[in-house]
């Protein structure tokens, strides 16, 4: 007769009942209220529309445009990808690239912490090449003055820290001599 093993649980009395795990992620805060990336987006916004508005036709090839939209650093994690905020305006990505900036802002540290955050300092970002028709970037920065916390998409505004048209030099590689 085979020999069958009998295996001691430690704790095993805690699986007669359902256990409940701890979720991961984080609840920090942004570090933009919605209020505050609503205004300080909504100009950046406006003068990109104007200046693709401005492109001429043989630079839109059916009337699709290029802007940049640069995230912030805390926020380059694929899993922060703003998909919704881009869906929600009629927008794609296209590419992106490193970028190195200053934010305006960081995330606030956790309350528990005593020490002051340092001022904002260089750091790693992306710049986001978005795409879309001409219309849609002249709906976004009309519709975004009035959007409220409850449009889709506008939970990821904070993640952005600057929105402007492409220019000729987003479009140019430079290569260094070795």
């Amino acid at each position: 007769m085979a020999k069958t093993t009998n295996f001691l649980l430690g704790n095993g009395e805690n699986l007669t009942k359902p256990v409940e795990l701890p979720r991961g992620g984080s609840t920090s805060r942004p570090p933009y209220t919605f209020a505050e990336a609503k205004e300080r987006l909504t100009p950046q916004v406006r003068q990109a529309a104007v200046a693709i508005a401005e492109l001429p036709a043989a630079a839109c090839p059916r009337e699709y445009a290029v802007a940049v939209m640069t995230l912030h650093p805390e926020y380059i994690a694929k899993s922060y990808h703003p998909s919704r905020l881009l869906s929600a305006v009629g927008l794609e990505a296209v590419g992106s690239r490193p970028r190195k900036l200053t934010p305006h802002k960081w995330r606030p540290k956790a309350e528990s912490a005593k020490a002051k955050r340092p001022p904002p300092e260089e750091a790693e970002g992306i710049d986001l090449f978005v795409a879309g028709k001409r219309a849609k970037f002249q709906q976004f920065a009309n519709g975004l003055q009035t959007w409220t916390e409850h449009v889709e998409g506008a939970g990821q505004l904070f993640e952005v820290e600057q929105f402007r048209a492409a220019t000729s030099g987003d479009r140019l590689l430079v290569f260094a001599a070795a």
